[in-house]
């Protein structure tokens, strides 16, 4: 090694300072506008971040236009919730119907218990009926799920 190499070579105190975190500033028209509002001491970072965030994941402005658009009123409110009652009471007389259904064709307690939590924590899943190795059936969106009479899901 040379002199000359010895040169180019940064010093202890640099490698020291190198060796400390640097935070990159943000680049682009959000770092622009970091950098002014932090140096400027208008906001703290974290309210600053607050704000990215907030506009990220709040509602946009199309959504807000859009809304003034496709405005409900009262007599649509009735309608959809009307429509919504109604739906809700066939859920449950299907559902009704699927554990009277459960409890004439299960063969043991584990499968009928099984088999009702699967209709009233599934509300749209539809009993089928019983296999002839005893397993009941159940569908939804054209796939299948089975209860054996031990309990468990096939």
């Amino acid at each position: 090694m040379g002199d000359e190499d010895m040169e180019n070579e940064p010093s202890d105190e640099e490698m020291a300072n190198d060796d400390e975190e640097t935070v990159p500033e943000p680049e682009g028209e959000m770092g622009e506008q970091y950098n002014e509002m932090m140096h400027d001491g208008e906001v703290s970072e974290d309210d600053f971040l607050g704000k990215v965030f907030g506009n990220i994941f709040s509602e946009s402005k199309v959504d807000r236009i859009l809304k003034n658009y496709f405005a409900i009123n009262e007599n649509e409110k009735k309608f959809i919730t009307e429509k919504k009652q109604i739906k809700k009471q066939i859920n449950e007389s299907r559902v009704k119907t699927s554990i009277v259904e459960i409890n004439r064709l299960s063969e043991s307690l584990n499968q009928r218990k099984v088999a009702k939590d699967i209709i009233k924590n599934f509300p749209e899943v539809n009993f089928v009926g019983k296999t002839n190795k005893g397993n009941l059936v159940f569908e939804n969106k054209n796939k299948q799920l089975k209860v054996s009479p031990s309990g468990k899901i096939l």
